[in-house]
């Protein structure tokens, strides 16, 4: 099916900077051509669909590289709270334990689903979902909604239970990318592991370290190298593809990044609400390291995070970006950071047909458009649009969102199950006048590994350690059965393992 868009005011976003009144040609899910000879292309498909896109402002689709789904409805309970507060604060440590360790599926897809309609809404068409370390409940839940979108994807996997679960779950649209332990239960050996699984799978590597100053701070510490370092003396930056976030850097750190083509990306918006220090964006640009904008935490709007970006580098005295450049940060240039840059990122012949619709009705903007000064044009466009402004989305050549109403599924729905699970959230903070007790954690205890020929051949069991769950209603004092001798290798029933350490 061949569709014809007319009469819109195209940003492309592709090499040429093309912007202006221009009609594209969508062949099945791909751009079959871009031009502003709107006659002789309608000439060419006589049986075309034919979408009038008058009033509108069209961008390649946005790209996400790094969201954190939960924080769609967390962001109720953690704004104008600073990330060093969160823990201290009874209704955002409830919230935080009980998504992380007690929600059930259905709830967790409730959560997912809405911070994915949201996403898609305002113009999101692939994302990377950072996900949550909480068996393969969240996994799960976090790929039913984002099959549900339809939205491009990748989730992050960070235990056993989600690793076994992933070879399940199928979609040409969806991958998964093993993310690194966090600072204060990265070790040599899960690290190696962490590898292993990657390399088998061909998986993406997702490396979130040294975002805080403390983080950095315990990583030299314990390993006596910087972050930077570290993954480059483990050979991290030798992989094809990464997802790189680091905030924390030393003298010589961002050389070696600029060495290996390694791009990164960073959350300057998200940064700023959680009261984290800045990466030197100043030193990054000058080095020529690649940068790709993302959320990471809260509301999804990619216009917002572009000015915040922007704003910054004017506080720092920066060289500024064209308002080209800048809109490549949430496009081509987080395609490339994704290796799909073949793919997505531009409004390009030949690449998915991925569009979002924005208004150009009214005073607003119609005044300047198909004016002369096309980076002036984009310079206000960027300045004044918001995640509010997306009427359309389309991807892969269908829409999923036609005048901001989506087309797949109940937004009365949305709304309901969002207020359920927040006023579920909510009611824990009156149940949780104290810390409650941590899973107890086995002490990881390095063994010798089998030197072997079938060495890289070991089951992914070896290198899990092992968590007892948190036993629950214990309220109750009725009279429990006797259970059955364990013999001496055999483990308790409510014992699970999670990927990284040794059993």
């Amino acid at each position: 099916m061949v569709k014809i868009i007319e009469n819109g005011f195209v940003v492309s976003g592709n090499t040429k900077n093309q912007i202006g009144c221009m009609t594209i040609i969508v062949q099945g899910d791909r751009i079959l051509e871009i031009g502003r000879r709107a006659d002789a292309l309608k000439a060419q498909f006589a049986n075309a669909e034919v979408i009038d896109a008058a009033g509108k402002i069209i961008f390649p689709g946005f790209i996400n590289a790094h969201y954190r789904g939960e924080s769609f409805i967390l962001r109720f309970l953690t704004a104008a709270q600073p990330a060093a507060r969160w823990g201290k604060t009874a209704s955002i440590r409830a919230a935080f334990q009980y998504l992380q360790s007690k929600a059930t599926y259905e709830e967790l897809l409730s959560m997912y689903r809405i911070a994915y309609f949201s996403a898609l809404k305002s113009g999101i068409t692939t994302m990377c979902e950072f996900g949550m370390d909480y068996l393969d409940v969240s996994l799960r839940a976090s790929f039913e909604a984002l099959r549900q979108t339809e939205i491009r994807g990748t989730i992050g996997v960070h235990n056993g239970d989600q690793i076994e679960a992933a070879h399940s779950l199928k979609s040409a649209s969806i991958q998964f990318a093993v993310v690194t332990p966090d600072e204060d239960e990265l070790t040599l050996y899960n690290l190696q592991s962490m590898v292993r699984v990657a390399n088998e799978y061909h998986w993406p590597l997702i490396v979130r370290l040294g975002e805080t100053q403390r983080a950095a701070d315990l990583l030299k510490k314990n390993f006596n190298k910087s972050p930077v370092k570290m993954c480059d003396d483990f050979h991290l930056f030798e992989y094809s593809l990464q997802l790189v976030n680091m905030n924390c850097f030393e003298p010589g750190d961002i050389e070696i990044l600029a060495k290996n083509n390694m791009p990164l990306i960073s959350c300057p918006l998200s940064l700023v609400k959680k009261g984290f220090a800045l990466p030197p964006y100043t030193d990054i640009q000058k080095q020529g390291v690649s940068l790709a904008l993302t959320s990471d935490w809260g509301a999804i709007d990619t216009f917002a995070t572009m000015r915040s970006y922007a704003q910054i580098q004017g506080l720092l005295g920066m060289e500024p970006d064209t308002s080209f450049e800048l809109l490549a940060l949430h496009t081509s240039r987080a395609a490339r950071t994704l290796k799909k840059e073949s793919e997505i990122g531009a409004l390009d012949p030949g690449k998915k047909a991925d569009l979002v619709f924005c208004s150009a009705t009214g005073l607003k903007f119609q005044p300047f458009l198909n004016q002369e000064g096309e980076e002036r044009t984009l310079n206000v466009l960027l300045d004044e649009l918001s995640g509010q402004d997306v009427l359309d989305v389309m991807i892969g050549g269908e829409f999923y969102v036609r005048e901001k109403n989506i087309l797949t599924y109940s937004e009365e729905d949305l709304i309901h199950e969002e207020k359920k699970l927040f006023q579920k959230l909510l009611s824990l903070t009156a149940k949780q006048p104290a810390r409650s007790k941590t899973a107890e954690v086995i002490p990881f205890t390095p063994s010798v590994l089998r030197a072997s020929a079938d060495a890289e051949n070991l089951p992914f069991e070896e290198g899990y350690r092992v968590i007892k769950k948190d036993i629950q209603n214990t309220e109750t004092s009725a009279p429990q059965p006797e259970q059955p001798a364990k013999t001496q290798n055999e483990l308790n029933k409510d014992v699970r393992h999670v990927f990284g350490d040794d059993e």
